[in-house]
C-alpha cells in the first residue's frame, strides 16, 4: 500500500449539495435526505459557479440528496463545463434509470454510485430491488464510454462482503473505487448499527488493476479529509481539525467575515489553506 501514487486526486474539489431531496429514505443519510424535503430551484447557478472559480476549485462534485431531481441541474453542470470545471456526481441511479441522456452524462469526468455491500444487505438499506438496478444502469452505460465510480460506505456488515462485492463489480473494468468510512448521524442508536472500529484492507492490492484509477479509501475520521461543502442555500462549510465539527462560514458570496474569540477570516485565504492541506495530506489512501 502507498499513500503516494499516480491515482492521487490533486484537484481542488468543492462538494456542493444541490438539494437534500432525493428518492430514497436512508436513516444512515449524514445529510438528512428524504423524499420529504421542499424541491428548489437553484436560480443564482452562474453567480455561484463564478464564485467556485474566483476561489480557485478546480473540481464540483454534486451530490445531495439527489442532483438529478434537482430542475435546472443540466444548466447549472453545462455552465460549469463552459467555465472550465472538471465536474463529478454521486446518485442512486434512481431517475437515470428511467431516462439518461449520453450526451449530458459525457459532460462529467465520471459518475459515482453508492452501494453498501452485496445484493441483500444493499437492498435491505436501499430498497427491494436496488442493487440490480444499479447493475443493469452499468451495463447499459458502459458501450457508451461514460466513466462510472463506486463509493461503498464502510460499515460492520459491508466490511465482510467487501472482497466479494469487488470480485462482482471487476468484471466491468470501472474508473474507480472509493471506500469510504462510515460517517456519524449524530444519533447512537443508528450509528452503532454501522459504525466499525477495526478492519484490514491490505487485500485490496490484490484488486486495483480492475480500476482505471485504482481503489481508494478515505477515512472521515481524520478531520482534515473532509471536503470543502456548497449547501443548497449557498452556505459554505470546512472541515474542522479542532472537533468533530464542521466549521460554518456563511454564505459563500461573504468575503470576509468577523468571528467571536477568532477574528476576522478572509474566505479565499480560508480556502487556499484548507484545499491546499487536503491536496498534500496523506488521508486519502491508494492501493
Amino acid at each position: 500500500m502507498s499513500n503516494s501514487s499516480r491515482y492521487t486526486n490533486s484537484h481542488k474539489i468543492i462538494c456542493w449539495h444541490l438539494t437534500n431531496k432525493c428518492t430514497r429514505n436512508c436513516d444512515f443519510c449524514l445529510s438528512k435526505s428524504s423524499t420529504n424535503h421542499k424541491l428548489n430551484h437553484i436560480t443564482n447557478y452562474k453567480s455561484v459557479i463564478d464564485k467556485i472559480k474566483e476561489l480557485g476549485f478546480e473540481k464540483i462534485s454534486y451530490s445531495g440528496g439527489e442532483p438529478f431531481i434537482v430542475p435546472n441541474f443540466e444548466n447549472i453542470v453545462n455552465y460549469g463545463k463552459e467555465k472550465g470545471l472538471i465536474q463529478i456526481v454521486t446518485t442512486n441511479g434512481d431517475l437515470l434509470f428511467k431516462n439518461f441522456d449520453i450526451a449530458f452524462l459525457r459532460k462529467f469526468q465520471y459518475l459515482k454510485f453508492s452501494f453498501y455491500g452485496t445484493s441483500q444487505y444493499h437492498d435491505n438499506l436501499i430498497g427491494k430491488g436496488h442493487f440490480q438496478k444499479l447493475i443493469s444502469l452499468i451495463t447499459a452505460l458502459k458501450p457508451y464510454n461514460i466513466n462510472i465510480g463506486i463509493n461503498y460506505m464502510l460499515t460492520q456488515q459491508s466490511y465482510l462482503a467487501l472482497e466479494e462485492f469487488i470480485q462482482q463489480i471487476s468484471k466491468f473494468q470501472l474508473y474507480s473505487f472509493l471506500i469510504q468510512s462510515y460517517i456519524p448521524t449524530g444519533n447512537s442508536i443508528i450509528d452503532s448499527n454501522y459504525i466499525i472500529d477495526k478492519f484490514d484492507l491490505t487485500f485490496l492490492s490484490n484488486y486495483v488493476n480492475y480500476f482505471e484509477q485504482g481503489i481508494k479509501h478515505f477515512d472521515y475520521n481524520v478531520k482534515e479529509g473532509f471536503q470543502v461543502i456548497l449547501d443548497d442555500k449557498q452556505n459554505i462549510y470546512f472541515p474542522n481539525t479542532l472537533n468533530c465539527s464542521r466549521f460554518y462560514y456563511g454564505s459563500v458570496f461573504e468575503k470576509e467575515k468577523d468571528f467571536e474569540n477568532i477574528g476576522l477570516i478572509q474566505l479565499n485565504k480560508l480556502v487556499e489553506q484548507v484545499v491546499n492541506k487536503r491536496v498534500f495530506s496523506n488521508e486519502i489512501k491508494t492501493y
